[in-house]
């Protein structure tokens, strides 16, 4: 018990430094948008520039390794990981350039980079796990990443990418948000594009707090697990209990939504905040059960 404490504490102290460093100006430098700006410009490229490329080169082949590579047991597992992860960076980079085509380059750059910091964080555990797996420096990491319907690297197995979302909310609600425009002295307006990011990440939040409730392994909080990813033969009684879950779901969606929808700036920006805090608790709370029931 006291390795796995001591190697979550490394674990949770890797992902506030990459956190830390994405979050001042690499955040910026990983969208190839920022080299064709300032190639237009005529600026030199900044050294954190070149730190972020060379980390997000050395993550790519890292994580193309990991599909082509015999890891034996958990050799499908880890291909479905790095093949999901590939697939949503391309889909999002697709999304985010189609949908902000007539947006500015600045708007673009942050965006794109947001999203993949994000999966650059969760490669980064992917990586972790495999070292130690593979060199079986830790028993209990190789039963937490092989446990099927459980834990993934201390997250629940079907939730690990849904941890993308609440950075990328949680940056965005600190950052982008605050950006703003002069409408007239002592007035601000919040522009259609941060109307969008709030409105989305308010969808997000309870995306992941759906995914926590209806997906995920078969534990004792089994009212909250038994619908999942490898099994839909549920009993009556189970149907029934999803089945008001949703709704009761949907409601509280509603209603909150009502509450989020505020007058003023600094309003919807103090709700966003409580909300992103309420579900990366839930969320952490629920990760720290699972890891204690393993």
């Amino acid at each position: 018990m006291f390795n796995l404490l001591v190697l979550s504490f490394l674990i949770l102290l890797i992902v506030f430094a990459t956190f830390k460093i994405f979050k001042v100006e690499g955040l910026r430098s990983i969208s190839i948008q920022r080299y064709i700006s300032l190639s237009k410009q005529s600026r030199s490229y900044d050294f954190s520039s070149y730190i972020v490329r060379v980390f997000q080169i050395i993550i790519s082949l890292i994580m193309f390794f990991v599909i082509i590579y015999d890891f034996g047991e958990s050799n499908i597992l880890y291909r479905k990981i790095s093949i999901t992860e590939l697939l949503l960076f391309f889909t999002f980079d697709f999304i985010c350039l189609s949908y902000l085509n007539f947006k500015s380059i600045k708007q673009k750059i942050d965006l794109l980079s947001h999203i993949r910091s994000t999966l650059y964080i969760i490669s980064t555990l992917i990586i972790i796990s495999m070292i130690l797996h593979f060199y079986s420096l830790s028993p209990v990491i190789s039963q937490i990443i092989t446990k099927q319907n459980q834990l993934m690297f201390f997250v629940p197995k079907w939730n690990a990418i849904m941890l993308a979302p609440v950075f990328w909310i949680f940056i965005l609600i600190i950052k982008d948000s605050q950006r703003q425009i002069i409408k007239s002295p002592g007035e601000y307006e919040i522009i259609d594009y941060q109307n969008m990011i709030l409105l989305y990440a308010r969808l997000m939040i309870y995306g992941v707090v759906l995914v926590l409730l209806f997906a995920g392994g078969d534990t004792s909080l089994g009212l909250f697990d038994r619908f999942n990813m490898n099994s839909f033969q549920l009993e009556l009684l189970q149907k029934f209990v999803f089945l008001v879950k949703y709704i009761v779901m949907i409601y509280i969606l509603k209603w909150t939504h009502n509450l989020t929808v505020s007058k003023s700036l600094s309003e919807a920006l103090k709700s966003s905040r409580l909300y992103v805090l309420v579900t990366m608790l839930t969320f952490i709370i629920v990760c720290v059960i699972k890891v204690y029931q393993l």
